[in-house]
């Protein structure tokens, strides 16, 4: 009843107000009217019909006002009922498309494998060229489930496994696709852009994606375990709570990447570009972090034992909390303007 009461006061707040204000209105002018002694003679109102004013007038007025404002809030829920129709049927329209779109897919991979022998083509035939193309342009339009979809169909037919000669996601342009939880491990998707992709909660465990592209890419909970991204380039990408260990992130360009409770154990930083980083907390015990750059980097509280800090810059970096020794930073390539562990600036 409570919420009943709640969802009415928020679709019709502005409807109940100006009831209430009518109604008040009309109340006040009915006491002001009371007021008055006498009319004068000219209105044709004498103080002895004063109630059958009120009576023939205010009461009907504010019933008029009140049933416009009603009538007003059931237009309002005419409205809002259309509209979301309207939204319904262009999201079951926008679906049929999708899975029309897949089916497609399907069937015409289906025909380049059989019929015009996709798997004994060479790499310059138009075959190859053209599946590329339709799978690059199928896993940008469709939403993540039909994207999960249409990889286990790659993956089912061996199209995307590091050692297959057609090589079919390497280089794709599959920037913005939604492909949260796709199940990729070990894909061949060197030099693919994945630019601002959906890879929530992904599996690409020793997947091969050396020198892509994931700026800005949704890395979240995503497992690239043992995955290979030397020269990657992964700036400004979301990383919180993802699986990295042992990855190999050499030369990486992670510019404003976001690291918050990122499994960072094992994984090769060497080179790697983390200016303005987020690594607050993050456990980089043992890690291998030779000349990387961590100019500007967050890495307040975190846990840097038996890390390799040989000719890393930590210029400008905030280390307040961190747990680190101070041999280990006197291998620091620059330490200028560094927040230290204890809090003091460093000259």
């Amino acid at each position: 009843m409570i919420s009943r009461a709640r969802s009415i006061w928020g679709e019709h707040r502005k409807t109940i107000l100006g009831v209430v204000f009518v109604i008040v209105l009309v109340v006040a002018l009915g006491r002001w009217m009371i007021s008055i002694p006498s009319w004068p003679v000219w209105t044709g109102f004498g103080e002895h019909n004063l109630w059958d004013v009120l009576d023939l007038l205010i009461v009907p007025i504010a019933l008029a006002v009140v049933a416009y404002f009603f009538r007003q809030a059931e237009r309002g829920d005419e409205r809002r009922i259309a509209e979301q129709r309207r939204a319904t049927d262009l999201e079951i329209a926008e679906d049929d498309r999708r899975e029309a779109a897949l089916q497609a897919y399907f069937d015409r991979m289906a025909e380049l494998l059989l019929e015009r022998k996709l798997r004994e083509s060479k790499p310059e035939d138009e075959v190859r060229a053209v599946a590329r193309a339709r799978t690059s342009t199928a896993l940008r339009r469709l939403d993540a489930r039909r994207n999960k979809n249409l990889l286990q169909f790659l993956y089912e037919s061996d199209l995307t496994a590091n050692d297959d000669p057609l090589q079919i996601l390497i280089g794709l342009d599959l920037s913005g696709a939604n492909l949260q939880g796709a199940i990729l491990q070990g894909a061949n998707l060197q030099n693919v852009n994945l630019q601002g992709a959906n890879l929530q909660e992904a599996d690409l465990r020793e997947a091969n994606l050396q020198e892509a592209s994931l700026v800005g890419a949704d890395l979240q909970e995503a497992n690239l375990r043992d995955a290979n991204l030397e020269g990657a380039r992964l700036s400004w990408a979301k990383l919180e709570g993802a699986n990295l260990r042992k990855a190999n992130l050499r030369e990486a360009n992670l510019r404003g990447a976001k690291l918050l409770w990122a499994n960072l154990r094992g994984v090769n930083l060497e080179g790697a570009s983390l200016l303005w980083a987020n690594l607050q907390g993050v456990n980089l015990r043992g890690v291998n972090l030779r000349g990387t750059y961590l100019s500007g980097a967050n890495l307040e509280g975190a846990k840097l034992q038996d890390a390799n800090l040989q000719d890393a810059n930590l210029q400008h970096a905030s280390l307040q909390g961190a747990i680190v020794t101070p041999e280990q930073l006197a291998k620091a390539v620059s330490l200028e303007g560094a927040t230290m562990p204890d809090g003091t600036k460093h000259d």
